[in-house]
Protein backbone atom coordinates (compact mmCIF):
# COMPACT_ATOMS: atom_id res chain seq x y z
CA UNK A 1 0.00 0.00 0.00
CA UNK A 2 3.16 2.39 0.56
CA UNK A 3 3.20 3.60 -3.30
CA UNK A 4 -1.06 4.16 -3.42
CA UNK A 5 -1.88 7.57 -2.64
CA UNK A 6 -4.96 6.28 -0.78
CA UNK A 7 -5.64 8.68 1.89
CA UNK A 8 -7.69 11.72 2.54
CA UNK A 9 -6.79 14.36 5.24
CA UNK A 10 -9.02 16.83 6.60
CA UNK A 11 -8.45 19.63 9.12
CA UNK A 12 -10.77 22.88 9.70
CA UNK A 13 -7.94 24.52 10.17
CA UNK A 14 -5.32 26.74 7.64
CA UNK A 15 -2.74 24.81 6.88
CA UNK A 16 0.74 26.12 8.60
CA UNK A 17 -1.39 28.36 11.39
CA UNK A 18 -0.27 27.72 15.08
CA UNK A 19 -1.87 24.77 16.71
CA UNK A 20 -3.56 22.29 14.91
CA UNK A 21 -2.94 23.91 11.82
CA UNK A 22 0.86 23.61 12.44
CA UNK A 23 0.50 19.77 13.10
CA UNK A 24 -1.68 19.15 10.30
CA UNK A 25 0.57 20.37 7.64
CA UNK A 26 3.41 18.42 8.89
CA UNK A 27 0.92 15.23 8.47
CA UNK A 28 -0.11 16.71 4.92
CA UNK A 29 3.53 17.89 3.75
CA UNK A 30 4.37 13.65 4.88
CA UNK A 31 1.57 12.40 3.20
CA UNK A 32 2.45 14.48 -0.40
CA UNK A 33 5.59 13.77 0.15
CA UNK A 34 5.60 9.78 0.63
CA UNK A 35 3.29 10.02 -2.54
CA UNK A 36 0.16 8.63 -0.31
CA UNK A 37 -2.23 11.79 -0.46
CA UNK A 38 -5.13 11.02 -1.90
CA UNK A 39 -6.82 14.66 -0.76
CA UNK A 40 -6.72 16.91 1.75
CA UNK A 41 -9.23 19.44 2.79
CA UNK A 42 -8.74 22.55 4.47
CA UNK A 43 -9.21 26.32 5.00
CA UNK A 44 -7.38 28.49 2.86
CA UNK A 45 -4.91 27.69 0.19
CA UNK A 46 -2.69 24.78 -0.81
CA UNK A 47 0.48 24.90 0.75
CA UNK A 48 3.81 24.78 -0.34
CA UNK A 49 4.60 21.04 -1.97
CA UNK A 50 1.34 19.57 -2.11
CA UNK A 51 0.24 19.50 -5.57
CA UNK A 52 -2.95 21.75 -6.29
CA UNK A 53 -5.21 18.78 -7.73
CA UNK A 54 -4.41 16.78 -4.47
CA UNK A 55 -6.39 19.78 -2.50
CA UNK A 56 -9.72 20.81 -1.88
CA UNK A 57 -9.72 24.47 -0.18
CA UNK A 58 -12.75 24.99 1.94
CA UNK A 59 -14.66 28.46 2.06
CA UNK A 60 -15.69 29.31 5.50
CA UNK A 61 -19.42 29.82 5.01
CA UNK A 62 -20.34 33.74 5.75
CA UNK A 63 -19.74 35.03 9.62
CA UNK A 64 -22.79 36.73 11.06
CA UNK A 65 -21.47 39.11 13.05
CA UNK A 66 -25.03 39.21 15.44
CA UNK A 67 -25.08 35.57 15.81
CA UNK A 68 -23.73 34.12 18.76
CA UNK A 69 -20.05 32.48 19.19
CA UNK A 70 -20.71 29.25 19.86
CA UNK A 71 -24.04 28.85 17.31
CA UNK A 72 -21.51 30.46 14.74
CA UNK A 73 -18.49 27.45 15.40
CA UNK A 74 -21.35 24.86 15.16
CA UNK A 75 -22.62 26.39 12.07
CA UNK A 76 -18.79 26.78 10.62
CA UNK A 77 -18.11 23.05 11.82
CA UNK A 78 -21.43 21.47 10.08
CA UNK A 79 -20.70 23.41 6.64
CA UNK A 80 -17.29 21.97 6.60
CA UNK A 81 -18.11 18.33 7.51
CA UNK A 82 -20.69 19.04 4.75
CA UNK A 83 -18.08 19.88 2.33
CA UNK A 84 -15.82 16.92 3.04
CA UNK A 85 -18.60 14.17 2.58
CA UNK A 86 -18.81 15.24 -0.91
CA UNK A 87 -15.39 14.50 -1.47
CA UNK A 88 -15.84 11.21 -0.30
CA UNK A 89 -15.41 8.61 -3.49
CA UNK A 90 -14.37 4.82 -3.37
CA UNK A 91 -12.16 5.36 -6.36
CA UNK A 92 -8.59 4.68 -4.77
CA UNK A 93 -9.67 6.42 -1.30
CA UNK A 94 -8.95 3.91 1.23
CA UNK A 95 -8.35 5.99 4.59
CA UNK A 96 -9.94 9.14 6.06
CA UNK A 97 -8.41 11.13 8.90
CA UNK A 98 -10.40 13.98 10.49
CA UNK A 99 -10.46 16.12 13.40
CA UNK A 100 -13.07 15.59 15.97
CA UNK A 101 -16.05 17.85 16.16
CA UNK A 102 -15.63 18.56 12.43
CA UNK A 103 -16.36 15.08 10.41
CA UNK A 104 -19.55 12.85 11.44
CA UNK A 105 -21.01 13.20 8.52
CA UNK A 106 -17.83 12.32 6.79
CA UNK A 107 -17.04 9.73 8.50
CA UNK A 108 -20.18 8.15 7.96
CA UNK A 109 -20.09 8.79 4.03
CA UNK A 110 -16.50 7.09 3.85
CA UNK A 111 -17.65 3.74 6.32
CA UNK A 112 -20.45 2.99 3.53
CA UNK A 113 -17.45 3.13 0.53
CA UNK A 114 -15.87 1.00 2.66
CA UNK A 115 -13.22 3.12 3.71
CA UNK A 116 -11.28 3.30 7.03
CA UNK A 117 -12.05 6.08 9.36
CA UNK A 118 -9.80 7.84 12.20
CA UNK A 119 -10.84 11.03 13.75
CA UNK A 120 -8.04 12.77 15.73
CA UNK A 121 -8.98 13.94 19.07
CA UNK A 122 -6.38 16.71 20.39
CA UNK A 123 -7.44 16.84 24.01
CA UNK A 124 -8.87 15.02 26.52
CA UNK A 125 -12.28 12.80 25.77
CA UNK A 126 -14.69 15.90 25.39
CA UNK A 127 -17.18 14.51 28.56
CA UNK A 128 -14.10 14.62 30.41
CA UNK A 129 -13.12 18.16 29.06
CA UNK A 130 -16.11 19.61 30.06
CA UNK A 131 -16.24 18.23 33.40
CA UNK A 132 -12.72 19.51 34.32
CA UNK A 133 -13.64 22.90 33.05
CA UNK A 134 -16.77 23.07 34.57
CA UNK A 135 -15.16 22.35 38.17
CA UNK A 136 -12.50 24.59 37.28
CA UNK A 137 -14.58 27.42 36.40
CA UNK A 138 -17.05 27.09 39.65
CA UNK A 139 -14.34 26.66 41.94
CA UNK A 140 -13.31 30.51 41.05
CA UNK A 141 -17.10 31.39 40.68
CA UNK A 142 -16.52 32.20 36.85
CA UNK A 143 -19.29 31.46 33.89
CA UNK A 144 -17.81 28.64 32.17
CA UNK A 145 -17.97 30.51 28.93
CA UNK A 146 -16.23 27.71 27.21
CA UNK A 147 -18.55 24.91 27.68
CA UNK A 148 -19.32 23.74 24.37
CA UNK A 149 -22.91 23.76 23.08
CA UNK A 150 -24.94 20.07 23.84
CA UNK A 151 -24.92 19.56 19.67
CA UNK A 152 -21.13 20.10 19.73
CA UNK A 153 -20.21 17.43 22.47
CA UNK A 154 -22.94 14.92 21.13
CA UNK A 155 -21.25 15.21 17.60
CA UNK A 156 -17.85 14.50 19.15
CA UNK A 157 -18.78 11.64 21.18
CA UNK A 158 -20.45 10.19 18.29
CA UNK A 159 -17.60 10.22 15.98
CA UNK A 160 -15.34 8.25 18.56
CA UNK A 161 -18.30 5.86 17.96
CA UNK A 162 -18.52 6.17 14.42
CA UNK A 163 -14.68 6.10 13.51
CA UNK A 164 -12.48 2.90 13.38
CA UNK A 165 -9.80 4.37 15.52
CA UNK A 166 -9.24 7.23 17.51
CA UNK A 167 -5.83 9.24 17.52
CA UNK A 168 -4.71 10.92 20.77
CA UNK A 169 -1.33 13.12 21.55
CA UNK A 170 -0.45 11.79 24.77
CA UNK A 171 -0.73 8.94 27.93
CA UNK A 172 -3.20 11.14 29.60
CA UNK A 173 -5.78 12.05 27.06
CA UNK A 174 -5.51 7.89 26.11
CA UNK A 175 -6.26 7.28 29.97
CA UNK A 176 -9.52 9.46 29.63
CA UNK A 177 -10.97 7.47 27.09
CA UNK A 178 -10.36 4.59 28.60
CA UNK A 179 -11.72 5.55 31.34
CA UNK A 180 -14.83 6.90 29.64
CA UNK A 181 -15.17 3.33 28.41
CA UNK A 182 -13.65 3.33 25.21
CA UNK A 183 -12.27 0.27 23.98
CA UNK A 184 -8.38 0.69 23.90
CA UNK A 185 -7.90 -0.99 21.03
CA UNK A 186 -9.36 1.56 18.77
CA UNK A 187 -7.11 3.94 20.10
CA UNK A 188 -4.03 5.21 18.38
CA UNK A 189 -1.06 7.53 20.88
CA UNK A 190 0.60 9.84 18.27
CA UNK A 191 2.56 12.63 20.47
CA UNK A 192 3.29 16.01 18.31
CA UNK A 193 6.32 16.89 17.30
CA UNK A 194 8.93 20.10 17.21
CA UNK A 195 11.34 21.79 15.21
CA UNK A 196 14.83 20.84 16.45
CA UNK A 197 16.85 23.85 14.63
CA UNK A 198 13.91 26.77 15.52
CA UNK A 199 14.38 25.51 19.43
CA UNK A 200 17.66 25.34 20.91
CA UNK A 201 19.27 25.74 24.32
CA UNK A 202 21.03 28.91 25.11
CA UNK A 203 24.57 28.97 25.57
CA UNK A 204 24.46 30.59 29.03
CA UNK A 205 21.38 30.40 31.81
CA UNK A 206 20.03 33.40 33.02
CA UNK A 207 21.79 35.04 35.99
CA UNK A 208 18.02 35.89 37.23
CA UNK A 209 16.00 33.01 38.31
CA UNK A 210 13.34 33.74 35.43
CA UNK A 211 10.01 31.12 35.10
CA UNK A 212 8.22 31.59 32.10
CA UNK A 213 4.38 30.37 30.92
CA UNK A 214 3.51 30.24 27.49
CA UNK A 215 0.14 30.02 26.18
CA UNK A 216 -3.79 31.32 26.95
CA UNK A 217 -3.74 33.03 30.14
CA UNK A 218 -6.82 31.76 31.73
CA UNK A 219 -8.10 29.06 34.24
CA UNK A 220 -7.67 26.02 31.72
CA UNK A 221 -3.97 26.28 31.88
CA UNK A 222 -4.17 26.79 36.26
CA UNK A 223 -2.45 30.38 35.71
CA UNK A 224 -4.59 31.22 38.89
CA UNK A 225 -2.75 28.80 40.34
CA UNK A 226 0.45 29.82 39.23
CA UNK A 227 -0.01 33.10 40.49
CA UNK A 228 -0.94 32.45 43.74
CA UNK A 229 2.05 29.71 44.31
CA UNK A 230 4.23 32.86 43.10
CA UNK A 231 2.75 34.97 45.79
CA UNK A 232 3.24 32.13 48.46
CA UNK A 233 6.38 31.37 47.04
CA UNK A 234 7.69 34.87 47.52
CA UNK A 235 11.35 34.14 45.70
CA UNK A 236 13.83 37.09 46.43
CA UNK A 237 15.38 38.42 42.99
CA UNK A 238 13.23 35.89 40.62
CA UNK A 239 11.23 36.99 37.70
CA UNK A 240 7.63 35.33 36.64
CA UNK A 241 6.80 35.83 32.75
CA UNK A 242 3.76 35.10 31.25
CA UNK A 243 3.26 35.15 27.66
CA UNK A 244 0.07 34.88 25.40
CA UNK A 245 -3.38 36.44 25.06
CA UNK A 246 -5.61 36.83 28.41
CA UNK A 247 -8.68 35.41 28.69
CA UNK A 248 -11.05 37.84 29.32
CA UNK A 249 -12.63 36.53 32.04
CA UNK A 250 -9.36 36.66 33.66
CA UNK A 251 -8.17 39.60 34.99
CA UNK A 252 -9.94 38.91 38.64
CA UNK A 253 -6.58 36.81 38.85
CA UNK A 254 -4.20 39.42 38.49
CA UNK A 255 -4.74 41.26 42.02
CA UNK A 256 -3.07 38.22 43.38
CA UNK A 257 0.43 39.91 42.33
CA UNK A 258 -0.66 43.29 41.31
CA UNK A 259 2.44 45.26 43.03
CA UNK A 260 4.85 42.37 42.35
CA UNK A 261 7.16 44.32 39.39
CA UNK A 262 9.21 41.04 38.94
CA UNK A 263 5.74 39.54 37.22
CA UNK A 264 5.36 40.28 33.13
CA UNK A 265 2.82 39.96 30.78
CA UNK A 266 3.69 40.04 27.56
CA UNK A 267 1.90 39.29 24.32
CA UNK A 268 3.29 36.35 21.98
CA UNK A 269 6.39 37.33 20.02
CA UNK A 270 7.94 36.95 16.85
CA UNK A 271 10.97 35.63 18.41
CA UNK A 272 9.51 32.84 20.57
CA UNK A 273 12.62 30.89 20.84
CA UNK A 274 14.45 33.65 22.28
CA UNK A 275 12.25 33.98 25.09
CA UNK A 276 12.66 30.78 25.94
CA UNK A 277 16.19 30.65 26.07
CA UNK A 278 15.75 33.87 28.64
CA UNK A 279 14.25 30.98 30.78
CA UNK A 280 15.61 29.22 33.87
CA UNK A 281 12.17 26.75 33.82
CA UNK A 282 9.04 26.50 32.27
CA UNK A 283 5.96 26.31 34.30
CA UNK A 284 2.52 24.50 33.04
CA UNK A 285 0.10 23.95 35.60
CA UNK A 286 -2.49 22.89 33.23
CA UNK A 287 -5.65 21.51 34.41
CA UNK A 288 -6.97 20.28 30.61
CA UNK A 289 -4.72 19.82 27.56
CA UNK A 290 -4.25 17.05 25.40
CA UNK A 291 -0.47 17.56 24.63
CA UNK A 292 0.70 21.11 24.69
CA UNK A 293 3.27 22.36 21.97
CA UNK A 294 4.72 24.72 24.01
CA UNK A 295 6.12 21.96 26.67
CA UNK A 296 7.67 20.23 23.44
CA UNK A 297 8.93 23.49 22.35
CA UNK A 298 10.21 24.34 25.99
CA UNK A 299 11.89 21.15 26.18
CA UNK A 300 13.73 21.71 23.05
CA UNK A 301 15.14 24.56 24.37
CA UNK A 302 16.83 23.13 27.35
CA UNK A 303 14.31 24.21 29.77
CA UNK A 304 13.11 21.88 32.62
CA UNK A 305 9.32 21.16 33.06
CA UNK A 306 7.39 22.03 36.38
CA UNK A 307 4.32 20.88 34.79
CA UNK A 308 1.04 18.20 35.72
CA UNK A 309 0.38 15.39 34.06
CA UNK A 310 -2.90 16.86 32.48
CA UNK A 311 -0.44 19.17 30.50
CA UNK A 312 0.42 15.62 28.09
CA UNK A 313 3.74 15.80 27.68
CA UNK A 314 6.39 13.57 26.66
CA UNK A 315 8.73 15.22 29.63
CA UNK A 316 9.03 12.80 32.67
CA UNK A 317 8.88 13.38 36.68
CA UNK A 318 12.27 14.02 38.06
CA UNK A 319 13.66 13.44 35.26
CA UNK A 320 12.62 16.17 32.61
CA UNK A 321 10.27 17.58 34.75
CA UNK A 322 8.94 18.23 37.92
CA UNK A 323 5.23 17.10 38.13
CA UNK A 324 2.96 18.80 40.05
CA UNK A 325 -0.98 17.96 41.32
CA UNK A 326 -3.46 20.33 39.14
CA UNK A 327 -4.46 22.52 41.72
CA UNK A 328 -1.97 21.93 44.46
CA UNK A 329 -0.84 25.43 45.15
CA UNK A 330 1.54 24.85 47.73
CA UNK A 331 3.21 22.02 45.95
CA UNK A 332 3.62 24.52 42.98
CA UNK A 333 5.17 27.29 45.22
CA UNK A 334 8.01 24.42 46.80
CA UNK A 335 8.80 23.48 43.06
CA UNK A 336 9.17 27.39 41.96
CA UNK A 337 11.26 27.59 45.13
CA UNK A 338 13.62 24.98 45.06
CA UNK A 339 14.14 25.02 41.19
CA UNK A 340 15.30 29.04 42.19
CA UNK A 341 17.46 27.32 44.75
CA UNK A 342 18.94 24.59 43.02
CA UNK A 343 20.03 26.10 39.80
CA UNK A 344 23.07 23.03 38.82
CA UNK A 345 19.69 20.42 39.12
CA UNK A 346 17.66 22.78 37.02
CA UNK A 347 20.49 22.79 34.28
CA UNK A 348 21.03 18.90 34.84
CA UNK A 349 17.09 18.27 33.62
CA UNK A 350 17.14 20.95 31.03
CA UNK A 351 20.11 19.21 29.33
CA UNK A 352 17.95 15.89 29.86
CA UNK A 353 14.96 17.87 28.20
CA UNK A 354 16.50 18.56 25.16
CA UNK A 355 17.68 14.93 24.82
CA UNK A 356 14.10 13.86 25.24
CA UNK A 357 13.45 16.05 22.94
CA UNK A 358 15.68 15.05 20.50
CA UNK A 359 13.20 11.84 19.84
CA UNK A 360 9.95 14.16 18.73
CA UNK A 361 11.44 15.91 16.41
CA UNK A 362 8.88 16.64 13.44
CA UNK A 363 10.70 14.12 11.35
CA UNK A 364 10.22 11.54 13.66
CA UNK A 365 6.05 12.46 14.19
CA UNK A 366 6.15 12.05 10.45
CA UNK A 367 7.88 8.42 10.19
CA UNK A 368 5.80 7.31 12.92
CA UNK A 369 2.26 9.04 11.18
CA UNK A 370 3.39 6.77 8.45
CA UNK A 371 3.86 3.76 10.31
CA UNK A 372 0.04 4.11 12.08
CA UNK A 373 -1.23 4.54 8.70
CA UNK A 374 0.58 1.38 7.63
CA UNK A 375 -0.72 -0.74 10.87
CA UNK A 376 -4.46 0.73 10.21
CA UNK A 377 -4.51 -0.40 6.60
CA UNK A 378 -2.74 -3.32 7.11
CA UNK A 379 -5.66 -4.32 9.38
CA UNK A 380 -3.38 -6.32 12.17
CA UNK A 381 -5.11 -5.51 15.64
CA UNK A 382 -4.58 -2.90 17.78
CA UNK A 383 -1.89 0.24 16.62
CA UNK A 384 1.39 -1.00 18.74
CA UNK A 385 3.27 2.55 20.74
CA UNK A 386 5.89 4.34 18.29
CA UNK A 387 9.19 3.74 19.55
CA UNK A 388 10.08 6.83 21.98
CA UNK A 389 7.31 6.56 23.72
CA UNK A 390 7.48 5.02 27.39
Amino acid sequence: MADKANIFYAVASRLGSGGVGGIARQAVSTLADAGRLHMAAAYGSAPDGVAAERFHSIKRPFRNPLAEKKRRRLKERLAFDSATREIIDGDGMELFHGWNANCLDTIRAAKEHGITTIVERASTHMKTQMRILREAYDSVGVDPGVIELDEVIERCVEEYGAADYVLVPSRFVYGTFVDEGFDAGRLILLPFGVDLEKFSPARKKPETPTFLFCGRIGIRKGVHHLLEAWKKAAIRGARLVLVGNVDPEFRFAFATVADDPCVEVLSYSGDMPALYRSATAFVLPTLEEGSALVAYEAMASGLPLITTERAGSVARDGAEAVMVSPGDVDGLAKALTDAAANPGRMEEMGAAARKRALEFSWERYRQRLITVYDSVLDGAGPVPLPDGVD
